[in-house]
C-alpha cells in the first residue's frame, strides 16, 4: 500500500473521530452555572488538538516523498481491532467495565508476549491484567469516584 494513502486514511479517520467527540461533547451538562467551566472543556480542547495534529500531519506527509509500504503483521493489527470492538461490546451490554478491562489486556498482553514458553505467557498476562484492573479501580473508583 502507498505510504502517503494509508496515512491519509488513517488521519481521515482520526479527524472523524476527532469531530465525533467535539459534537458528542457539547451535549454534557453543566451543573455549575453559565460562567464556571464546564465538563465539556477538556474533551473539546483533545478533539481541536487532534484535528490540529492531524491537519499538520497531512501537511507534512504532503510534503514527504510516497514509498510502498508492506503491513508484516496484519493479522496481529485485525487481532487488536476485533479485540477491542470486543471489549467495548462487553462493557456496553454487559456492563462489566472490568471483566471486559481484563479480558482486553489479558488477550493483548497474551498474543503481544514476545516468550515462547504458553504457561509463562499465561501467568504475565493474567498478573498484568489483574494489577491494572486493580489500579484503575483503586484510582478511578475509589479515589476520584468515578463509576464505570
Amino acid at each position: 500500500m502507498s505510504y502517503k494513502k494509508a496515512t491519509y486514511i488513517t488521519l481521515a479517520v482520526f479527524s472523524i473521530i476527532g469531530v465525533v467527540f467535539f459534537i458528542m461533547s457539547t451535549s454534557f451538562i453543566n451543573h455549575g452555572g453559565i460562567k464556571s467551566v464546564g465538563p465539556e472543556l477538556f474533551p473539546q480542547i483533545n478533539s481541536v488538538l487532534l484535528i490540529i495534529a492531524c491537519v499538520l500531519g497531512a501537511i507534512g506527509t504532503f510534503k514527504k516523498e510516497d514509498k510502498f509500504i508492506k503491513f508484516e503483521k496484519l493479522g496481529l493489527i485485525i487481532f487488536t481491532l476485533v479485540w477491542l470492538l470486543i471489549f467495548v461490546a462487553i462493557w456496553k451490554y454487559a456492563k462489566a467495565f472490568y471483566l471486559s478491562a481484563f479480558i482486553l489486556i489479558f488477550g493483548l498482553v497474551f498474543v503481544y508476549n514476545p516468550n515462547k514458553e504458553i504457561k509463562k505467557k499465561l501467568i504475565n498476562a493474567f498478573i498484568l491484567s489483574l494489577s491494572l484492573n486493580l489500579f484503575i479501580f483503586i484510582v478511578f473508583e475509589k479515589v476520584l469516584s468515578i463509576r464505570f
